[in-house]
């Protein structure tokens, strides 16, 4: 047997790794929720606050199949992650937990009115802020990386692609595949930040069921935002503000305003009843639905046909990959001809130009909110060469590329 052939060995190791590199703790229970050991100095007050957690609870009466690691946060902001594993041989199972870890410089104020709030005494109060000082603040993505890490520790399997479960709050909601993508990796940003809140208003806009590839973020918005203290309240007001700019792409995109601010105060009143940046997570997926839908069903139009509805929500829905009209003739059941032609008489354009304009507002938005390079987008919104983007873009907007980030730069900046 190897040196690493135990998963105990590996745990140790990987222990000893994240207590020395970024100063969290590892803890390892047994099914019964009994503690076999940690490396935490504050064993007794932090196990307390960990097993009295609500997910916790949900996560070891229901979940203990799961081969994923778990997300697990509480009303003061501590974050854990979390995974079932096999010990000795698979006789018995047990359950791996790092942190707790804040993900922001939350305010120990609200800290304070948390524990007054659960009557804990004034002697156990202190003690516990004093605890919470030394509890590390790491951006969300630095930890979600060390969960993927424990998954390789637990399993010695490929964990690239691992994604982490997000374990709803009510045991009655016993689904917990709810996930956060793998690729949250972008580091706290506004640039970055900027350019995926308007690809995401893009989608909503154009009805675009695919927008998880630009949801890398447990929220829109910046996280350097949620330095400001109450981490919660923060990512409230963010996701406010956000559910308004939802609702005026819908709008945007033909939804009737009153349907829309209807939509928009449903969810406002829900995310100030939200509890957690977890609840959040799932209102904010929920809420992108919602949306989408409404504008898909608004431009549900009588007057098109069948067919020219499935290459409108084919290519908006795949405008960053390869789009042949052989592979949407081919979906519809028409020949490239007949299709084409369909489609220019009952859209007033032909599909190629369209695809064209759709990949555009996208290009636009890359340009006027990042650095990247026009080769780079180029190639992300599938134009072959930049000479090709730039004669297009040009044909249609009147300027180059180029002069298009100059000039919006320059008014942004106003």
């Amino acid at each position: 047997m190897g040196v690493f052939d135990s998963v105990e060995e590996r745990l140790w190791l990987y222990m000893g790794l994240i207590q020395n590199g970024y100063h969290v703790w590892t803890w390892c229970f047994s099914e019964e929720k009994e503690l076999y050991y940690t490396s935490c100095p504050y064993e007794e007050q932090l196990k307390y606050l960990f097993l009295k957690n609500e997910i916790v609870d949900h996560i070891f009466t229901d979940c203990a199949d799961a081969a994923q690691p778990f997300f697990i946060n509480d009303e003061m902001d501590l974050v854990w992650i979390g995974e079932f594993f096999a010990r000795k041989e698979g006789r018995e199972k047990a359950f791996c937990a790092i942190g707790p870890i804040f993900t922001a410089k939350t305010s120990l104020q609200h800290i304070h009115h948390i524990l007054h709030k659960r009557e804990i005494s004034v002697k156990l109060r202190s003690r516990f802020m004093k605890i919470y000082e030394d509890v590390p603040v790491l951006p969300i993505h630095i930890f979600l990386s060390m969960g993927k890490m424990l998954h390789y520790a637990v399993t010695c399997q490929d964990s690239e692609n691992v994604e982490i479960l997000f374990p709803k709050l009510s045991k009655e909601q016993s689904d917990v595949s709810e996930k956060i993508s793998p690729q949250i990796t972008a580091e706290p940003n506004y640039e970055r930040a900027e350019s995926r809140e308007k690809l995401l208003l893009q989608c909503v806009k154009n009805g675009n069921r695919n927008y998880t590839q630009y949801l890398h973020s447990l929220l829109p918005g910046n996280t350097d935002l949620l330095q400001l203290g109450d981490v919660l309240r923060t990512s409230k007001d963010i996701m406010i503000i956000f559910v308004s700019q939802c609702a005026q792409a819908a709008i945007d995109g033909g939804v009737p305003q009153k349907n829309a601010r209807e939509k928009e105060w449903y969810y406002i009143r829900k995310v100030e009843t939200s509890n957690s940046i977890a609840e959040l997570y799932h209102l904010n997926r929920e809420m992108l639905d919602d949306f989408i839908e409404l504008v898909n069903e608004e431009n549900v139009l009588p007057e098109i046909s069948i067919p020219v509805k499935q290459c409108i929500a084919y290519v908006k829905q795949h405008f960053a990959e390869p789009i042949s009209l052989e592979e949407i003739a081919k979906m519809t059941g028409y020949t490239e001809y007949y299709l084409s032609r369909k489609f220019q008489k009952e859209m007033g354009i032909k599909l190629l130009d369209y695809i064209k304009d759709i990949r555009l507002n996208y290009a636009k938005i890359w340009l006027t909110t990042t650095n990247r390079s026009i080769q780079d987008i180029s190639d992300a919104l599938q134009f072959g060469t930049r000479n090709y983007f730039t004669k297009v873009f040009k044909e249609r907007t009147g300027v180059t590329p180029n002069e298009y980030r100059e000039r919006t730069g320059r008014l942004n900046n106003q």
